[in-house]
C-alpha cells in the first residue's frame, strides 16, 4: 500500500523499489501494480538486512499479515525462509535512491548497517523504530539508529507511535522511548 502511494507520487520521473519478505504478501502487491498500471513500482519477494544470506520469519502471532526475522520472542512459530539483500547491493543494480522508506518490524538496525554505502548519498530517510516492541530482542536501542544518521547533515523529526505530529530532535536524549518514527531529512544539495 505505502509503496502504491509512493509511487503515485513519483510520478514519470522517479521509480519505487519495493522489497517484501512475506511471498503471499508480494504476491499481492504484484497483482495490485498490473490492476493499477503502476509501472514505475518494482516489488521484490525478498527481505533485507545487513548480508545477502537466507533469513528465518515467523508471524508474531497467527492475526498478523507482517513476518518479522525469527528473534527470541518469536521462536516458535512456523518459520518460512525467504533470501536477504542489502540496501547497499539494492543501489548498486538500481541506482542510489532519493528516499529511503524503511519499515521491517524490529530489524532496523540490521537494515541500516547494510546501508552504509548508500548512506553517505545522504537519501532522505524514514524508519519506524520499534523501542519497546521488538528492537531490544536485536541487541538495539532508538541511539542505534540515530547513529546512521549525523545530526549536522539532517534534520531529524520523531513522532511517537500514537501522536499525530512531528518534533524536530534537537538533541538526542529527547528520543522518544517507546516505538515511534523517525524522519531523517537530507541537509545536502
Amino acid at each position: 500500500m505505502i509503496a502504491s502511494i509512493l509511487s503515485n507520487i513519483t510520478g514519470n520521473q522517479g521509480r519505487v523499489i519495493a522489497l517484501e519478505a512475506s511471498f503471499y504478501n508480494a504476491s499481492i502487491a504484484i497483482k495490485n501494480c498490473a490492476a493499477n498500471s503502476l509501472s514505475r513500482l518494482t516489488i521484490i519477494n525478498k527481505a533485507v538486512g545487513n548480508s545477502k544470506c537466507e533469513l528465518s520469519f515467523s508471524k508474531a502471532t497467527s492475526t498478523e499479515s507482517n513476518v518479522r526475522v525469527q528473534s527470541k520472542r518469536t521462536r516458535g512459530f512456523k518459520n518460512p525462509t525467504v533470501q536477504c539483500t542489502t540496501i547497499d547491493d539494492l543501489s548498486k543494480e538500481f541506482g542510489y535512491p532519493d528516499v529511503l522508506f524503511i519499515d521491517v518490524e524490529e530489524y532496523e538496525v540490521n537494515v541500516l548497517h547494510g546501508a552504509t554505502q548508500t548512506l553517505k548519498h545522504y537519501p532522505d530517510c524514514f524508519v519506524e523504530v520499534h523501542v519497546g516492541t521488538g528492537l531490544e530482542d536485536y541487541g538495539y536501542i532508538a541511539q542505534d539508529v540515530l547513529n546512521f544518521f549525523e545530526m549536522g547533515r539532517y534534520n531529524i523529526f520523531t513522532r511517537p507511535h500514537k501522536n499525530k505530529e512531528f518534533q524536530q530532535l534537537k538533541k538526542t536524549s529527547d528520543l522518544p522511548k517507546e516505538h515511534f518514527h523517525l524522519v531523517a531529512i537530507s541537509l545536502s544539495v
